[in-house]
């Protein structure tokens, strides 16, 4: 003997209805676009950080190219000028200051160049009392190989005085 077997009214038979997927695959869809969207914003502001670390070492060594020489050297900017006064040192990719065979800040692009810093004098903020005191501008621009519309730019600031 065979019964046929209707659900009471009131109960459910297992499992989901169709309406109730296709729901939940719209709003998985919607929160999968939006991870995959932030994941994009993520790696661009983790590339301008590392960026800006980058500049800051090369800022940095670029202090310590002006080190030994004298404030009145560097003020004038006449010691490892490619023109006009102004300074332009090249670094690598990996950071790393170009140099010439003898040792001396590269003030001449090479294929390795990637970065480029003009250096200039700008007006501090704030003058202090002393006089013996500038302000320096480190303009860097990247890649240095592309077209200068293409280039990337930051500019860094740097004080320096003569000790007294």
């Amino acid at each position: 003997m065979r019964q046929d077997r209707t659900p009471d009214v009131g109960t459910r038979p297992n499992g989901f209805s169709l309406v109730e997927v296709v729901i939940a695959l719209g709003i998985s869809s919607f929160a999968i676009v939006a991870i995959v969207g932030l994941i994009a914003t993520g790696l661009s502001t983790s590339k301008d950080s590392a960026d800006d670390t980058s500049l800051a070492m090369m800022a940095q060594m670029v202090n310590a190219a002006l080190r030994p020489q004298s404030y009145v050297q560097i003020v004038q900017a006449t010691n490892f000028a490619s023109g006009e006064g102004t300074p332009d040192l090249y670094f690598d990719a990996g950071g790393e200051l170009l140099r010439k065979a003898d040792g001396t800040p590269a003030t001449v692009p090479d294929a390795t160049a990637f970065f480029a810093c003009t250096v200039t004098r700008a007006v501090p903020p704030v003058v202090p009392a002393t006089t013996n005191f500038t302000c320096l501008q480190y303009r860097f621009d990247w890649p240095w190989d592309a077209p200068a519309a293409n280039r990337k730019e930051k500019i860094l600031f740097s004080s320096v005085s003569n000790g007294d």
